[in-house]
Parts: structure tokens; C-alpha cells; sequence
């Protein structure tokens, strides 16, 4: 194949720096992804108690902008009043939209994982009279620890692979796979957003792999950290101070996604139905690279 005029972003900046090195010095190489963490929302619509089934709604319009945040930060996960301070674990990037160290960092493929779901508790119903109680679940000793409360009310991840809480289309422990990210992929399109001003838009997110190590059976993908959507060609994630230096990944739920799910039976007392208002998914996205910057002087 005839490759005259085609250059990929990296060997552009490989060009630039080392132009450079007679008057800045050496220069640093990382390969580090960049990491950021947001939350989907499933509305719980339309419960049947007397049947235990209702449905969960992805509602169309749904956007989240990857790396709109930095460490420190608020960042909100789950139902709204639950934000905290964005953490080393939530996103590795110190200030939004921008790399460290006034970097420039060459995009050469994306990945997506799932970190987990929120449950928001709707309160327990009483069969056969159907009378509910307020949430969180009653005081009479069915949770008492303030992080337990929490995850019930979606502050915290509640992974429950045995579906004792949680119905058991969340965690999918028959399916053996993560049923709800895998019913929203094909329904999301994912573009990068540099400076609210250029925009390449990439498709369909079911194309973004699961890019690291996991249960196969659970993986979006083969769960390999080779295994990530490739752009040969890069993309430019610029330093401060220059053109498309402020970079987004947006992810936007482009239709309704509908899915039938089981209410549970509560563990402490059969004759009640746990019937949850929202379901929240954590997902990570990655980017992968090559990062370009000059060492500190420190």
C-alpha cells in the first residue's frame, strides 16, 4: 500500500519534539490511559407487585461527557443530592478537559467498562394489600449501617451477584453476562468534543471494547487490555494554550430503551416485594495513547 502524504498523529508530534530537543531538552513518553467515570440512568416504571415484574427505562437523550471533571472536583453518581468529590479512583485527570502536565496526548483508541450498579430503593410493599413504605427500607432491623443504607439509596455501587436485592436483570447472575450495558450500546452513539467547537463522531458505542482484565462471561468483549477500539490514524489531545486543548467524550442515548424486569422477594419477610424506583450504571472510559511532555523540574 502506498503510504506517500500519510502521517499518523504521533509520528507528527515525534517530528515536533524531537525538532525541539537542541533547545528544551529530552522529552517523556507515557502510555497511560486517561480514565473517566459517569453513571446511566434506568427509571423503574410500571411495577406489578402482585406479579413481581415491572419495566426499566433508559430514557433517549441521556449525555454524559467523559472527562468534563477533575480529581476533587463534584461529580455526581446515581440519584441527584448523592454527589461527591471526584476521586484518583473516579478519573485521572487533575483538571477538566485537559491532560496533565501540560501534555499533549495522541488518542489512539477507546475503550468502555462497566464499573458497576446504583440501586435506589423505592421502599418494600406488602402483598397482598400492596401498602408501601417509605424508603429507605423500615427500621425494623432489616439494614442498620449507614453505607448499606447508603447503596439503597444509590450513594454507593451494589453489586449483588446472588440477585438477593437487587432484581436479578442488574447483576444477571443466570444470564451470566451484564445484561443492562449490553441492552444500551447499540442505542448510544460516542464522539470526541474538542473546545465545544470540533467534533468526530465515532458511531455506535457497542463499537468501544472492554479494554482490561475481568470475568469473560461479564466482559463487553474479550476482557484483554489489547483488546480497545483502535484509531490508527490518532486523534490530537493538545496541551494547554493551544487548538483542541479541551477534550470531551460524549456519549449520548440516541432512543428509549425498555427491559423487563423481576421484583424480588424481601430476604427478611417473603410477604413483602422490594420494588426499586432507579437503577444507576457506573461506566469507565478509556483513552489510550501515546503522551507527550517534558520532565519535571522538581
Amino acid at each position: 500500500m502506498d503510504s506517500s502524504g500519510f502521517e499518523t498523529r504521533r509520528a507528527q508530534l515525534i517530528k515536533k519534539y524531537d525538532a525541539q530537543v537542541p533547545t528544551k531538552g529530552n522529552y517523556i513518553v507515557s502510555t497511560k490511559p486517561y480514565v473517566s467515570t459517569l453513571s446511566l440512568e434506568w427509571d423503574i416504571v410500571d411495577a406489578n407487585v402482585a406479579s413481581q415484574y415491572a419495566y426499566a427505562v433508559a430514557r433517549k437523550g441521556q449525555t454524559l461527557d467523559f472527562f468534563s471533571y477533575g480529581i476533587g472536583d463534584q461529580l455526581l453518581l446515581g440519584p441527584a443530592g448523592s454527589s461527591k468529590k471526584a476521586t484518583d479512583a473516579d478519573t485521572n485527570i487533575s483538571k477538566s478537559k485537559q491532560t496533565n502536565g501540560n501534555s499533549d496526548f495522541v488518542v489512539e483508541g477507546l475503550s468502555l467498562n462497566s464499573r458497576g450498579p446504583r440501586y435506589v430503593d423505592a421502599g418494600l410493599t406488602v402483598a397482598p394489600n400492596l401498602v408501601p413504605f417509605p424508603p429507605p427500607f423500615p427500621a425494623a432491623g432489616f439494614v442498620s449501617d449507614p453505607d448499606v443504607i447508603a447503596a439503597l439509596g444509590g450513594g454507593r455501587l451494589l453489586p449483588d451477584p446472588a440477585s438477593i436485592v437487587t432484581p436479578p436483570q442488574v447483576y444477571s447472575p443466570f444470564n451470566l453476562e451484564n445484561a443492562m450495558l449490553q441492552a444500551v450500546l447499540g442505542s448510544c452513539s460516542v464522539q470526541l468534543n474538542w473546545d465545544e467547537d470540533r467534533i468526530e463522531k465515532l458511531g455506535p458505542l457497542v463499537r468501544l471494547a472492554q479494554g482490561g482484565g475481568g470475568s469473560q462471561l461479564r466482559a463487553n468483549g474479550m476482557p484483554l487490555t489489547s483488546n480497545i477500539f483502535r484509531v490508527e490514524e490518532g486523534y490530537l489531545w493538545a496541551r494547554v494554550g493551544e487548538q483542541d486543548a479541551e477534550l470531551v467524550v460524549r456519549v449520548q442515548l440516541q432512543e428509549s430503551v425498555v427491559m423487563c424486569i423481576t421484583l424480588n422477594n424481601n430476604p427478611a419477610d417473603d410477604a413483602q416485594v422490594i420494588a426499586p424506583k432507579q437503577i444507576f450504571q457506573d461506566w469507565q472510559l478509556s483513552l489510550h495513547g501515546f503522551e507527550f511532555k517534558y520532565p519535571s523540574r522538581n
